[in-house]
């Protein structure tokens, strides 16, 4: 190849790492949210991508930041003053983060191939514990074999030539046999890895027969993974080919700066692929938690009702009273790229100078940051301080969106943030059956109107409800009855049903026996609540004792038979740990330890109840009987 395709070969690289970068920042945001529920990826899968991309993550800033600038001679001054830590940090970053990647890959690799040959044990094999210590294991040796580079090994630079022809930097270790510690034993152990890899997904192949009996996320996300290092495996054959040109014919592939921007550019591909098969292969998942993020921009503008219809170039079509109304962005006269945002809530109050004040909240594509402003005018110099900056923000952390779909400029919002359905739950006032579903409505994030009808007001409402009993959840003013008809619909549209179909029905197989249980139970219940008359302790003695200890046997031996790893189904919260840790508190009010001798059970309640989110919900919300 020619040497007069070096430069566009050099600036090709930089383009995939800098358009990479704000997808590596988005996607890390969504991941390191803990809301690995509602994306709907397996759990071993989510902690090793996670990994990945901040690997990717910052070997592209010190790319960006440092190696590029220095390759083309900007602040070349700067860079070479500093060249004695700055190299450190290079080198760092081209032999220790390299391994370390291609290490997470492996452990990718094979787990994927244990899915396959191991599909109903795999999961036992690679506990959540054993990830956190393969992964701790990691990041400990890429830090332990770093040292040496803080102390006693020096750094400097070297002058290059750029691809524009002007004197650039590359950044070396001054001691010949540290240059060659920290690049030869990486590209061999790398190496290895790779045709470790490679190995382990043929034999996935060779078994494609067993793909009937796996479940569809273990395919996707194996076949994610492969994807994810074919840029490796490129590399490989890379240098292999022109090693091997180079013995047989005793002269070189390609000239030393095209063999470089090539090798530059399989490195910065190596570097992005991840980003963009997560983006390509998961982009429902990652769509569906565009559509649960928290608002992420948000300001505050003050002036008159009528002045923002008229003067504000018709963002908005229609302000309606209601706070938290639903609205939706309109292409009316607005020219500017708005479209990535939509309104999100609207409220309408009166301020001590007697003009309303409207409070506008946005949501975008990229939930990266937020932004909290003051009350200020559309008149004010204060709008286009913080405005425009921040638009501009936003519109470059969309930018991997707008590259993979760049009719979002020119189209209305898509159909997931504009047309978000509301949702009211109707139930007694108390916790009872209706309690899971606000509890998976407050972990997801999910606004819901929480409708509480009194004793007295029920008689009158009866007749309203599909079969004359509550709970009813109503989508968009549609009802759906039955309490575990709620629960699994919204275990489903957020995440907590279980990972895979089988999990799914473990969780069916536990509510149903839950439900087995308090029919043998009630009796004790209604009177414990005071709506019959009874012998509570005759009660409690004859018909709670033995169902508690049946019923808790059963999920006792649940718990240990799912690993002992604080969950009743999989490794992740699901709506059957949520009603049975309700149910304890519930259960315990009125029998004291009535659970202490089943441990495990205990453990699951105890790390269920120790969710940020739903901890704040448990202590916020209204105390109640039942």
């Amino acid at each position: 190849m020619s040497q007069e395709f070096y430069p566009y070969l050099m600036i090709t690289a930089d383009i995939i790492l800098v358009t990479t970068l704000p997808l590596l920042l988005r996607l890390l945001t969504i991941l390191l949210s803990r809301n690995k529920q509602f994306i709907g990826l397996e759990s071993d899968f989510y902690r090793c991508l996670t990994h990945i991309l901040t690997v990717d993550f910052v070997s592209a800033l010190i790319s960006i930041l440092i190696v590029e600038p220095a390759t083309y001679g900007i602040f070349r001054d700067f860079y070479e003053n500093n060249s004695g830590w700055l190299s450190k940090i290079v080198i760092f970053h081209s032999s220790i983060l390299s391994t370390l990647s291609v290490y997470f890959h492996s452990i990718i690799a094979f787990n994927r191939l244990t899915a396959i040959l191991f599909t109903l044990n795999y999961q036992k094999i690679w506990t959540p514990r054993r990830m956190r210590y393969l992964h701790f294991t990691g990041w400990f040796l890429s830090i332990f074999l770093s040292l040496p580079l803080i102390w006693p090994i020096r750094g400097s630079c070297a002058i290059v030539k750029s691809p524009f022809g002007v004197r650039g930097l590359s950044f070396v270790l001054i001691s010949s046999e540290a240059n060659i510690s920290y690049q030869a034993p990486p590209v061999v152990i790398a190496a290895f890895i790779e045709i470790l890899i490679l190995i382990s997904y043929c034999i996935m192949v060779a078994n494609v027969s067993k793909y009937k009996e796996i479940a569809k996320a273990v395919i996707r996300t194996t076949a994610a993974s492969v994807f994810m290092c074919t840029s490796g495996w490129f590399l490989i054959i890379f240098v292999a080919a022109a090693s091997y040109y180079g013995h047989a014919y005793n002269g070189d592939l390609f000239s030393l700066e095209v063999y470089y921007a090539l090798f530059k550019i399989g490195y910065a591909v190596n570097g992005s692929i991840t980003s963009w098969v997560t983006l390509i292969i998961f982009r429902d998942a990652l769509s569906k938690m565009s559509q649960r993020s928290k608002i992420n921009f948000r300001f505050d503008l003050e002036f008159s009702r009528v002045s923002i219809v008229l003067a504000y170039l018709k963002l908005i079509r229609a302000i309606q009273d209601q706070p938290d109304q639903q609205l939706k962005v309109v292409k009316d006269d607005w020219t500017c790229p708005l479209y990535l945002f939509q309104s999100h809530a609207i409220s309408i109050s009166s301020n001590k100078r007697g003009s309303d004040a409207f409070h506008l909240s946005i949501l975008s594509y990229s939930p990266i940051f937020s932004f909290s402003l003051p009350n200020f005018s559309l008149q004010s110099p204060l709008c286009s301080l913080y405005l425009v900056p921040s638009i501009l923000y936003l519109l470059f952390s969309s930018l991997p969106h707008l590259l993979y779909k760049p009719t979002t400029l020119f189209l209305p919002p898509p159909s997931f943030i504009s047309s978000m359905p509301s949702y009211k739950l109707s139930y007694f006032p108390g916790r009872g059956l209706g309690e899971v579903s606000r509890q998976m409505f407050h972990l997801s994030g999910t606004p819901f109107e929480d409708h509480r009808v009194t004793m007295e007001d029920w008689p009158k409402y009866k007749d309203t409800t599909p079969f004359g009993q509550m709970p009813v959840l109503f989508v968009d003013g549609k009802p759906l009855p039955q309490s575990f008809a709620i629960a699994r619909y919204l275990a489903n549209l957020f995440g907590f049903a279980g990972k895979t179909p089988f999990e799914a029905a473990w969780v069916d197989a536990l509510a149903d026996q839950y439900k087995d249980y308090l029919n043998e139970i009630r009796g004790f219940l209604v009177v414990a609540y005071g709506f019959a008359d009874g012998d509570k302790e005759k009660l409690k003695k004859e018909m709670a004792e033995p169902a508690i200890h049946k019923f808790y046997s059963i999920l006792e031996k649940r718990a240990k038979d799912n690993g002992s790893n604080g969950h009743f189904v999989g490794n992740s919260l699901t709506w059957i740990d949520l009603i049975i840790s309700d149910h304890i508190g519930v259960l315990e009010g009125h029998i004291p330890n009535a659970i202490s001798a089943f441990p495990l059970v205990n453990e699951i309640r105890k790390k269920t109840t120790s969710n940020p989110k739903l901890k704040e919900w448990i202590d916020k919300r209204p105390v109640t009987p039942f």
